[in-house]
């Protein structure tokens, strides 16, 4: 993630943050750690500095989160002494509430499996029909554009692409990159993000 990345999401209404995700997707549990894209009026948006927050969502509540301290001298050193009290009072609680013996197997989502709109910068030289491969690529793997920004430069000169789709599989959105990666007229890897609507 670059600075340039960090002022076209704003520019698109989103905050980038560093999520951990865990979600039930069709009876499979789908496990992320990375930044994505948030919308600047969510919650979420607004965590900021040594703050940390839980964002949780289940079959009979609503969504809720949580806020507080996770990083500093302060909640570093009250996390470890408590860890420390539990160890010499010989407290241990199962990971997840009960036994590994007790849990289930569980199925795992892959990349055909994770569904969600994409932010895709791409950076190209500016020529002609740059633009007409990129969409063709896209609609090869299925995937729909919602909005563009292009900033205009100097002709043969370096420009951004950037890119909002529509819903698409991260599986579908990894084979466009690769593809996209190798014309030509691409002068880096494409940053892809996913995008959240918390």
């Amino acid at each position: 993630v670059t600075s340039r990345d960090i002022q076209f999401a704003s520019d698109l209404g989103f905050k980038i943050k560093l999520l951990g995700m865990a979600e039930d997707v069709n009876g499979k549990i789908a496990q992320t750690l990375e930044p994505c894209l948030v919308p600047v009026e969510s919650a979420l948006a607004s965590v900021e500095g040594v703050f940390n927050a839980v964002f949780v969502e289940g079959d009979f509540m609503d969504r809720s989160m949580l806020e507080g301290r996770g990083a500093g001298e302060g909640p570093t050193a009250s996390a470890v002494m408590s860890d420390l009290v539990d160890i010499a009072w010989g407290f241990v609680l199962p990971t997840f509430g009960v036994s590994a013996q007790e849990l289930k197997d569980a199925k795992w989502a892959g990349p055909e499996d994770i569904v969600s709109s994409q932010y895709l910068h791409i950076v190209v030289t500016d020529q002609p029909g740059a633009l007409a491969d990129i969409s063709a690529i896209l609609r090869d793997f299925g995937i729909s554009i919602e909005s563009m920004i292009q900033r205009r430069r100097d002709p043969g000169q370096p420009v951004s692409i950037v890119m909002v789709t529509h819903e698409c599989s991260r599986k579908a959105m990894r084979g466009a990159v690769e593809k996209i990666a190798a014309l030509s007229c691409v002068s880096a890897r494409p940053t892809v993000l996913r995008i959240e609507q918390f």
